[in-house]
Parts: structure tokens; sequence; C-alpha cells
């Protein structure tokens, strides 16, 4: 028999993890694996929110060498550009390659930011998501003296009929940034010479979080005096500040998490769902080809989360190695919101709730384990090159 071709674009959290369970439930002969991305190195992200009090050079220690994990797990690397998927001839078309054929795909390159989408909204307004606008952030506040900081997150775009339906696709970063910086400016002895200012379209604080942990952190954030602004509807980003709907709000810098608009790639392939994101059944199957899976945020799964990410990976994985083995299918992806904020003076924020998705469990614990849990995290998961795959 030939060896079943896996291929998977994308090698961040969702992709490496594909390629782990790969290795480990199959057998060497039994595949060739390839693992295609434009960069042979990933950012931490969750670890840019510390910008805020940071140099800018700090984000070298966030540098992950993806290559190696991708090689320890008997993949190769490819650093390319995926163009277009056609399922039809079972192929990926890349910029600089010829197209790479495949056996079962996993498409695990998450969504691209709607920069755009806003009017007057580009890079150069401030934001964390990538190493370079961490950089830019910590530059930019590093001889901070006074003012107003604005703490921006732009709109999904997604599809109405969604089952699950969220104003934003991930606000956490923003809320531990404020607490971060009100920390800094604290420890500066200019908070008092400061505002911070949280904007977001959604219609509360904490949209995906359950009950407590809302409430938790609406009183965190009130005893830090950091101003929340809900509902907010962005008209236009100066470079004075942001028009919303209903007025304008001067800041002397700003700080975003951009609009997120779905996939390219999807699109350009007819996979996703009219609005860029790929349609998937419990098992993280494309609900038109069986042999295509999709995880992390590529999908129409909210929030996107890189836990979230991890465990999707295992679930399809498994689920197409059930269906090569004749095995019986394992259980299907039971979403989950996990939490973990550094809220600053060594404390952290512990979130775990199924109730955006109609359960009932809801579970929060603020206190100084729940930070040395998430530092934990952070410094293994740097250090094995992104070798923690196995997530609850």
């Amino acid at each position: 028999m030939k060896p079943y071709r896996v291929v998977i674009i994308g090698a961040r959290f969702s992709g490496l993890t594909v390629a782990h369970w790969v290795h480990r439930l199959l057998q060497s002969g039994e595949f060739t694996g390839t693992i295609v991305d434009a960069w042979p190195t990933m950012t931490y992200r969750p670890g840019l929110v510390y910008a805020m009090r940071a140099r800018p050079e700090f984000v070298r220690r966030l540098h992950i060498e993806t290559r190696k994990t991708v090689e320890r797990c008997g993949f190769h690397f490819v650093e390319d550009h995926a163009l277009r998927v056609d399922p039809s001839h079972q192929q990926v078309h890349l910029a600089a390659h010829r197209p790479l054929p495949y056996d079962v795909l996993f498409l695990a390159s998450g969504s691209d930011p709607g920069w755009n989408t806003i009017a007057g909204l580009n890079v150069s307004r401030g934001g964390l998501c990538e190493d370079y606008l961490a950089r830019h952030t910590a530059s930019v506040l590093k001889g901070w003296q006074s003012g107003t900081l604005i703490f921006a997150c732009g709109p999904l775009h997604a599809s109405p009929h969604q089952p699950v339906q969220l104003a934003t696709a991930d606000e956490f970063m923003l809320y531990e940034a404020s607490l971060l910086w009100d920390w800094a400016c604290r420890r500066r002895h200019v908070r008092h010479l400061t505002e911070i200012i949280l904007m977001t379209p959604a219609p509360v604080l904490g949209e995906p979080l359950g009950p407590s942990g809302r409430a938790r952190l609406a009183a965190i954030m009130a005893q830090r005096d950091i101003h929340i602004k809900t509902q907010t509807q962005f008209v236009e980003v100066r470079d004075d500040g942001i028009q919303t709907e209903h007025a304008f709000l001067p800041a002397q810098a700003m700080v975003w998490v951009p609009p997120y608009v779905g996939s390219g790639l999807a699109r350009n392939s007819g996979l996703d769902d009219g609005y860029g994101w790929v349609p998937v059944t419990p098992h993280l199957q494309h609900r038109n080809w069986s042999n295509i899976y999709a995880v992390g945020d590529i999908t129409n799964h909210v929030p996107k989360l890189a836990h979230a990410a991890m465990v999707q990976a295992r679930v399809a994985v498994h689920h197409w190695w059930s269906s090569l083995s004749h095995r019986p299918t394992p259980p299907p992806y039971h979403p989950q919101v996990i939490a973990m904020l550094d809220i600053g003076y060594g404390k952290g924020l512990f979130s775990l709730n199924t109730t955006l998705y109609g359960g009932t469990r809801d579970f929060t614990y603020v206190g100084y384990p729940a930070q040395i849990g998430k530092r934990l995290f952070n410094g293994a998961y740097i250090r094995s090159h992104g070798w923690l795959p196995v997530m609850p």
C-alpha cells in the first residue's frame, strides 16, 4: 500500500498539533507528511501582551523555530504561500512550487486581518497580533508620561447563520493588555495622568465568558478604573483618535485587535461558507469534501482561541485515523471556552465555561496560581518549540 499523502497548511498552534498526532498515530512508513507555511518560524502570540511593559526586543524570546517540530514529526517543511486548494484534483497550488498533491488535507492557516474594513485603520495604528506590531507598541509606550490609550477590538465578519453568534473573534488579548498597562502605569507613578479606554462591538464585556467570568472581569476593570465602551460601531480611525457612530474619542495612542474577515485561501478555493470561514462537521471535517479537515481560526467556530485550535486538531486527526483503521468513530469536538489572563500584580484570571454553547459549566478563579499556570504553559510551549499537543 502506498503511504498516505498528508498535507497541512499552516504551522502554528493547530498545524503543529495536527503534525504531532499524525506522527503519534501512524507509523513512519504509512504516511508522507508535508507542512506548508510562508514562515519557518512562528511567534508565540499569547506572549505579545507583554509589550505593554517590555522593551521592543522582548519579542525575540517568543520566536519558535517551527521547522524543528515539523521535522521531529517526520514531516517535510515547505516554505511557501498556499494560493488555492483544488479539491476535485486533490492539489494545493503554491506561489513558488509545483502543485502539491494530497490524500488528506488539514487547513490550519488561520484567518486574515481586516485592517482595511474600517476607514483609516491600518497596521500603523498599533496592535499586538504580530511581532512587528508588538515591537511598535512597545516603542510607542516606552517613554509614556500621560494621555489617553485606547484598546480597540474590531468586529467579527461572519455568517449570520452560524449557530453561535459573537460580535468579536477574540478580545482576551485586549483584556490582558489593558490590565497590564494599568499595572505598568501604577509602577511608573503615572496612572493618575493616564486614561485607559477599552472599546468593543460586543454587547457586554467578556462576551465569550460565562456569567461568573463576566462578573469578575467587570469588577476588576472597574476597580482598576478602566473605562469600557461596549456596542461600539467604528466609523473612522484618525491619527488623534477614533470616530464612532456617536462620538469622537481622542487618544495619544491605540492598541488594536483588527477585524476578523475569514480566510482568503478558503474563499479562493471555494471551501468557505460565503463569508470566508470553513464550514465543518462536529469532527472538523469539511461539509462537502470528506478528505479535507479545518482546524483553528479558519473554521466557523468561535471564539478563536489557541486552546480550542489544539483540541480541534486532536479531534480531526483521530477522526481521520479511525476511518483509515476501521476503528469506532471517536467523540466529536465539544467546544468550551478556556481563558487564562494575566491581570497584573502577579495574579491571573482563569475561566472555564460551556454556557456559550448551551452548557451549564461556569467556573472562574482569580489569584496567584492562575498567573503561575499561565506562565508555566507559556514557557513550556516556547522551550519545547510547540511540542505540547495534549489538551483537555
